[in-house]
């Protein structure tokens, strides 16, 4: 992809994330990988785009104010490994991401293998949202 990139944290040369704008689709693709010759029983496989606040020292008082979830397997096994195309239209994207010294805002995209007596499986990917707004308009 040709997007941008900004960094994830306070520390500018550490991970990076596509930077997204309000009103943006935020799509990808997802895989979910299978060993040869095993099978991945599940209830069902979902991707999310979540905002969420996290308080860096209490990670209870992590809270989302924004979630889609989008349905890409109903319930069942997979034997081998699958792609699955998402797209999230036109989200709005109202909240910058920050990150400060106690509070963080964050949005990410977390595919999600729920299974029944294992742990269910989670990937999250973050990403930047910026909001540019136009410049003042100079009254001469």
């Amino acid at each position: 992809a040709n997007r941008r990139t900004a960094p994830l944290g306070r520390n500018p040369t550490g991970e990076k994330g596509y930077i997204f704008c309000d009103g943006e689709d935020v799509s990808g693709q997802a895989v979910v990988s299978v060993r040869p010759g095993k099978k991945v029983e599940h209830q069902g496989i979902k991707v999310e785009l979540v905002g969420q606040v996290d308080v860096l020292y209490d990670k209870s008082a992590s809270y989302d104010f924004f979630s889609i979830t989008k349905d890409l397997e109903p319930p069942g096994s997979l034997f081998e490994t699958r792609s699955y195309k998402f797209k999230f239209g036109a989200v709005d994207k109202q909240n910058e991401t920050y990150f400060g010294i106690n509070v963080r805002l964050r949005y990410f995209v977390r595919l999600l293998v729920i299974r029944n007596y294992a742990m269910s499986i989670a990937k999250e990917i973050d990403m930047v949202v910026q909001n540019l707004s136009p410049p003042p308009e100079l009254n001469d």
